[in-house]
């Protein structure tokens, strides 16, 4: 059985010796990469997914119910690298103060039951909608891995929402430089809900004390 390195060495060589190119989608990703391969530096691309306008815009007067809430959704299914455990465990936080007045929403699948809202499968193009039917206040990208360019980041930007992750991956590299994001200090359920709250409060998008 072989080891990292003779199966880096393998794939170096192949990458140095037939690979003319190669295209990343973020900053981070390259970043990675060359931890590993610091000698294809020069041969590496930076070119980030594009994704289709959204046809619907969301109002600026959306909230109009539960406005004593901190309503955060995640979006996508959630499965383990996407943050499954750090939402089941923010579900469990939510049930008791200081944490009640918060409202969990997975805009997509969730397979364990609990008191998070979840709307199952939906189309692209009623993302939208459903922001707006639920009330959401703000988007957490959830992963717990460096991503190498998130969607639904980029997706939630384009609908002008604020946006919460952890300090990793593409989510963050553009979330830093993004005037609605957040880039919570640690990977913990407890923090997450913590400087989600406070973010929001202080973007005036709730009205509890």
């Amino acid at each position: 059985m072989g080891n990292i390195k003779s199966w880096r060495d393998t794939w170096g060589d192949f990458y140095h010796d037939t690979v003319d190119e190669l295209i990343f989608f973020s900053e981070s990703s390259k970043t990675i990469f060359t931890k590993a391969y610091p000698f294809l530096h020069n041969k590496i691309t930076i070119t980030p997914h594009e994704i289709v306008p959204f046809k619907h815009k969301l109002s600026a007067a959306r909230k109009t119910e539960m406005p004593e809430f901190v309503n955060i959704a995640m979006l996508g299914n959630l499965i383990y690298i996407k943050g499954e455990q750090i939402i089941t465990e923010m579900a469990e936080l939510i049930k008791y103060e200081p944490y009640k007045n918060i409202k969990l929403t997975v805009i997509g699948d969730y397979n364990i039951e609990n008191n998070i809202t979840v709307t199952g499968q939906y189309n692209r193009e009623d993302l939208p909608a459903l922001i707006e039917k639920h009330n959401i206040d703000i988007i957490f990208i959830s992963s717990i891995c460096p991503e190498t360019y998130s969607y639904t980041t980029t997706e939630a930007m384009t609908l002008e929402l604020p946006v919460a992750c952890f300090n990793i991956g593409a989510p963050a590299e553009r979330i830093a430089n993004y005037n609605k994001g957040l880039i919570i200090s640690d990977i913990c359920p407890k923090k997450a809900l913590e400087e989600i709250t406070e973010f929001v409060k202080k973007m005036g998008l709730v009205t509890f004390s």
